[in-house]
């Protein structure tokens, strides 16, 4: 059974689905009911696995049922079932909410944060002595799939070094923020401040945590084709930018966007109305 064949037997049962490489992306997973294409069906490996609730298995014994067929059978390639995907839960430390850091609430208001924006978007600032991320500004890490916390980034804002620690256990992992319109635009950006402002401005977004992701070429293969993406990197980081947009792009059926800022600006200079009219207008959407 090739990914073709499995896709119209889907669709005639109603399932909603797309073909990704060798998978074909179901839009709900049966198990857990997650509406966010979680769910890939492997009838070349003959395996079957979800992002979101980690279920997974032979194939064969998931469209038995699916298909109506009880007599379906699909060999599994050697090497034995894809092992659930476990993300270990971030370990907890004792913070302090940024309103009640007046030096932390200040340098993230020069960037467009206010209090009440850092507040739902879930930055604190670390005040266990014995932490890691002892007395930085710590933003929150999403899955980009399934919005489940998988770990922290450490800012500092008192010129320390480096400016950047994490208790990440993979960078292996694209992060973000989504909204429900599979037609709202995804924006790559770098940092996840730049994450919150392209956020905040209307758009989903997909942070690097830096210029290089090793996920993103199988990041953008699995996004839905309905969805545009746009490359939106610091000033300073055009070529970057321009391999990034190269490598999308040969995996994408549709356009993927590029917007170059001047060097020295990112998209948390601008704020949300600035940076929605300036993607808008730069990508035509």
């Amino acid at each position: 059974m090739t990914p073709e064949d499995l896709r119209q037997q889907l669709a005639v049962m109603g399932v909603s689905c797309r073909i990704a490489r060798d998978e074909v992306v179901v839009e709900i997973c049966r198990e857990c009911a997650n509406p966010r294409w979680n769910l890939e069906l492997n009838p070349i490996r003959g395996l079957y696995h979800c992002w979101s609730c980690g279920v997974g298995g032979r194939l064969d014994t998931l469209l038995r049922d699916w298909l109506n067929d009880p007599t379906l059978y699909i060999p599994v390639m050697s090497g034995g079932a894809r092992k659930p995907h476990v993300v270990p839960k971030p370990t907890e430390f004792a913070s302090e909410a940024i309103v009640d850091v007046p030096s932390a609430a200040h340098f993230l208001a020069k960037r467009g944060i206010d209090t009440r924006t850092s507040a739902h978007y879930g930055l604190v600032v670390c005040t266990e002595h014995d932490h890691l991320l002892f007395s930085r500004i710590v933003l929150p890490v999403r899955d980009f799939w399934t919005g489940e916390l998988i770990g922290h980034v450490g800012r500092t804002y008192t010129n320390g070094y480096p400016k950047y620690l994490h208790t990440l256990p993979s960078r292996h992992v694209a992060s973000g923020y989504r909204v429900r319109k599979l037609t709202t635009p995804c924006i790559l950006v770098e940092g996840i401040l730049d994450g919150i402002a392209v956020h905040r401005a209307g758009f989903q977004t997909a942070v690097l945590l830096g210029t290089a992701a090793p996920w993103a070429k199988d990041w953008a293969a699995r996004l839905n084709p309905d969805t545009p993406i746009v490359i939106l990197l610091d000033g300073a980081a055009l070529e970057e930018a321009t391999r990034l947009h190269w490598m999308l792009q040969t995996v994408r059926t549709t356009p993927v966007h590029l917007i170059t800022l001047p060097v020295g600006h990112d998209p948390a200079t601008f704020i949300p109305i600035v940076l929605t009219r300036l993607i808008e207008q730069r990508c035509v959407l």
